[in-house]
């Protein structure tokens, strides 16, 4: 965006922040009308978790009995989640999770064999890949956090903190010394960034099926006999996995 855009420029929905300044939550008063629980909580006066909500409760016309067991006052501990703005939930349309265990813990391996299984679905039914693609299993204990996917070859890559490539795999198979240094380290003085586009860091562990699912493709397409395969370069192969992944 220009330095002079704004959010509201790109926001369509600015109205949803903007209305909690028109009707403000103040003195425990809601658009004017008064909430007794609010004033006693503000007020510290004690009073069950039931109570808290009753007034919202019965504007909606809900019974949650789970309430009667929540305890009327809960410490506040480091890893409970804040919002940093005040905002109006019932201007919101939707509320989106991002996958990076902010508000929500996922179940692995289960979770990224869900993934797996369904990219592969994709890859087979909607792109016209190999049936045999149907049958390659996720194994989640294959991969760390902190390699570099070489999507331009089919490799992955360890390096150190001079970013020289200590360990390379092209698929599956490790590549050899020589080979490595051929690829990754031709001129003693100019060390490679890796901050090509072709070059994916894998440092969530939600990429650990990007890259299994990649590395069997990529071991397909050099051992298998598949025309389909053939005619798609490794950077293509992978382009398409991240989609069907997503």
């Amino acid at each position: 965006l220009p330095d002079s855009a704004s959010s509201y420029d790109i926001d369509a929905d600015e109205n949803a922040e903007q209305s909690l300044a028109d009707y403000p939550v103040t003195n425990g008063s809601i658009n004017g009308v008064a909430n007794s629980n609010l004033i006693a909580a503000v007020d510290n006066e004690p009073f069950s978790a039931q109570s808290r909500y009753k007034d919202l409760l019965n504007t909606f016309q809900l019974s949650l009995p789970s309430l009667s067991h929540l305890p009327s006052f809960r410490p506040i501990s480091a890893t409970d989640v804040f919002c940093n703005r005040e905002l109006r939930f019932d201007n919101l349309r939707a509320i989106g999770f991002d996958m990076d265990y902010t508000l929500a813990q996922y179940q692995q391996p289960g979770f990224d064999k869900l993934a797996f299984d369904g990219a592969k679905e994709k890859l087979v039914h909607s792109l016209g890949y190999p049936e045999e693609v149907l049958d390659f299993e996720y194994d989640h204990a294959y991969w760390v956090r902190g390699l570099i996917i070489d999507t331009q070859r089919g490799n992955f890559l360890k390096i150190d903190r001079h970013k020289y490539v200590r360990m390379a795999y092209h698929g599956f198979q490790p590549i050899s010394s020589n080979m490595r240094k051929y690829l990754y380290s031709r001129t003693f003085n100019k060390v490679p960034s890796f901050t090509e586009k072709y070059f994916v860091n894998m440092d969530t562990l939600f990429q650990h099926v990007d890259a299994h699912l990649f590395a069997s493709l990529v071991e397909m397409k050099d051992y298998g006999e598949h025309e389909f395969l053939d005619g798609k370069t490794y950077e293509e192969i992978y382009r398409q996995v991240r989609e069907c992944v997503d």
